[in-house]
């Protein structure tokens, strides 16, 4: 039933909305682990969680898009365990402490600017969301248009 709201979450809302909705949700779910990172580091910025919902919304974007593209949640599974695999690992070449505000996990505003550019441009997209009908509805004006000029 679960995949029932989300189709009808999606069909109401639209794939862009649903996908930053479910970025917030996201970025919202991983707060408290981040509150308690600030609690042990008290030089963490309060904008983390900022740039925590930013990132969500970005990475979220991205696996919707490539869900919606391919019709399997696969893709979107194996890039969300690359994204955790990138963030892991930069901690882990690290010499001192990470900066959860800037990076370099991918997570960071620096880390994470290649997501965030990428997904900009799939969001503001014409095409990149557009149901079968929609593309096929461009395609017929681009058509009509091009008759016309």
């Amino acid at each position: 039933e679960a995949q029932g709201f989300v189709h009808t979450v999606i069909d109401a809302a639209g794939a862009r909305k649903a996908a930053l909705l479910v970025g917030l949700i996201w970025g919202v779910w991983h707060w408290p682990g981040d509150l308690l990172a600030m609690k042990l580091d008290p030089e963490m910025s309060i904008l983390s969680l900022l740039v925590r919902l930013v990132s969500a919304c970005a990475l979220s974007v991205l696996l919707a898009w490539v869900t919606l593209r391919s019709g399997s949640v696969w893709p979107a599974a194996i890039g969300h365990g690359m994204f955790n695999a990138t963030t892991l690992l930069s901690w882990n070449l690290l010499k001192g402490p990470a900066n959860m505000l800037l990076g370099p996990q991918s997570s960071g505003l620096i880390g994470g600017m290649g997501y965030l550019v990428l997904a900009l441009i799939l969001f503001f997209s014409l095409r990149a969301f557009a149901g079968r009908n929609e593309v096929g509805l461009e395609n017929i004006r681009a058509k009509e248009y091009s008759t016309l000029v």
